[in-house]
């Protein structure tokens, strides 16, 4: 819920910065290609968006464009709660620099940069120590299913 909230407080900032824009108070709103081109570079609004286009920007919008989100898309997870935990546990790089917030805005630029940062091994055998003692009975029942074969 946390993350809805300061999506939807983003989405309130840019659209006042808008209104003011529109309304001709352009001091404290900023430049109108500055704030379009921010949103086209997070690939939240396609290039050819206006400033009445940025007023009907959604929560999904943005919420698609996380890291958690496009990890899932690319197909390097199999949920988005297993995205999350690929991402919190450090198992997903973004160009070649690890990454562990799976709240990070992601630049349509970077997306393709996106993959494992190690490899995930599902099915290694883990290494079993033999004690002394097992050594020996191994060995002796080897010696005696050798003499049972001769």
């Amino acid at each position: 819920m946390k993350e809805l909230w300061q999506v939807q407080s983003r989405i309130s900032n840019i659209r006042r910065n808008i209104r003011l824009l529109l309304a001709g108070a352009s001091k404290q709103a900023g430049n109108e290609k500055d704030i379009v081109d921010k949103l086209i570079k997070h690939g939240v609004v396609r290039q050819e968006a206006t400033l009445d286009d940025l007023l009907d920007l959604q929560e999904k919008q943005f919420l698609e464009r996380r890291l958690q989100s496009v990890v899932f898309r690319k197909g390097l997870a199999k949920t988005i709660k297993q995205a999350r935990q690929l991402v919190v546990h450090g198992f997903i790089s973004m160009n070649g620099k690890k990454m562990d917030k799976p709240g990070v805005m992601v630049c349509a630029a970077d997306e393709q940069s996106i993959a494992y940062y190690k490899k995930i091994e599902l099915n290694a055998a883990p290494k079993i120590e033999i004690t002394k003692q097992e050594k020996e009975v191994l060995k002796e029942i080897k010696e005696k299913q050798e003499e049972a074969v001769k």
